[in-house]
């Protein structure tokens, strides 16, 4: 998280957001991510992943609907998914873990991340929904004048 921010501190629309808001829900993402890593990586699928991928999905949702609600796009997202994968491949090869478990680590990283981004846009795409039904609802208000 800190090398994320470091390299987007100076670059819109993070830097223009108070501290608060500059990482929204994707250190949850990231700490979901890692956690259905360890639970699934190189043992068979069982009722096990599925919590764990589940709690990917719930934190990429939440995270999209919060960059949403922030007025965020599909491209700083990505951006954001991008930036995370290639932050937690570096970490994983720094490790002291050895090869055939850091391979196996990040395959299982790559693959909760392939089910992040659908997730993330969901969110997104549940934010926007929600902010035009408000607008919506404020339209037909009386006591809204537009």
């Amino acid at each position: 998280m800190v090398e994320w921010w470091d390299s987007a501190a100076h670059a819109l629309p993070w830097a223009g957001m108070p501290l608060d808001d500059r990482y929204g829900e994707l250190r949850k993402l990231a700490a979901a991510l890692i956690s259905a890593a360890i639970t699934t990586g190189g043992h068979t699928r069982d009722p096990q992943e599925s919590g764990a991928r589940n709690g990917v999905i719930a934190a990429a949702i939440d995270h999209g609907r919060y960059r949403g609600n922030q007025g965020g796009t599909w491209e700083l997202l990505l951006f954001e998914l991008t930036f995370l994968s290639d932050a937690l491949r570096i970490a994983v090869r720094g490790s002291a873990l050895p090869p055939t478990v850091s391979n196996q680590f990040e395959r299982e990283l790559a693959a909760g991340l392939r089910v992040a981004k659908p997730a993330c846009s969901l969110g997104l795409r549940e934010a926007a929904h929600e902010q035009s039904s408000s607008h919506r609802g404020l339209e037909g208000d009386p006591g809204f004048a537009s």
